[in-house]
């Protein structure tokens, strides 16, 4: 399942340090955007949300840390009793209204038999600020994620 960013390949599921997000770190999202001053810049620390497999009750996060030259993505997959996380950094770049991963990238983390997988391929999205969110969009397909800025 290609989601803007990323490609995730969970094999245990059906369903799709300080600079990257921990579960400590899920507190610190703020998910009002219209109450947050429009960010200056693309970069900081992202996160895109969670979505849980109603069949295996694994939930999964995704966060990104962009800087000016790259973009670290991160996974957490977390299931009962037990947190694993993929990370990948990519190169990057943005100008105006563009942002392009300029290279791929693959990680994974196993425990017992859980598998958690992120891949990452090159792309160029566009991107706008939704009052202290950040909105990428995809201009081939026109889906957008909105992600929440998550404090230091």
């Amino acid at each position: 399942m290609k989601t803007l960013f990323f490609t995730l390949i969970l094999t245990f599921a059906a369903l799709s340090n300080a600079q990257v997000t921990t579960p400590m770190d899920l507190g610190k999202v703020n998910k009002n955007c219209q109450t947050l001053p429009t960010p200056s810049s693309v970069e900081g620390r992202w996160y895109v949300g969670e979505s849980t497999d109603p069949q295996s009750g694994i939930t999964f996060h995704m966060s990104f840390v962009i800087s000016k030259m790259s973009t670290t993505s991160v996974l957490m997959c977390q299931g009962p009793g037990w947190n694993l996380a993929a990370k990948v950094t990519t190169p990057s770049a943005y100008t105006g209204n563009s942002f392009a991963i300029n290279g791929g990238g693959f990680d994974q983390s196993n425990q017992g038999g859980a598998n958690c997988q992120l891949n990452i391929e090159p792309m160029s999205l566009s991107y706008t600020f939704s009052g202290g969110c950040l909105v990428m969009q995809d201009p081939q397909s026109g889906q957008s994620q909105l992600l929440y800025p998550i404090a230091p």
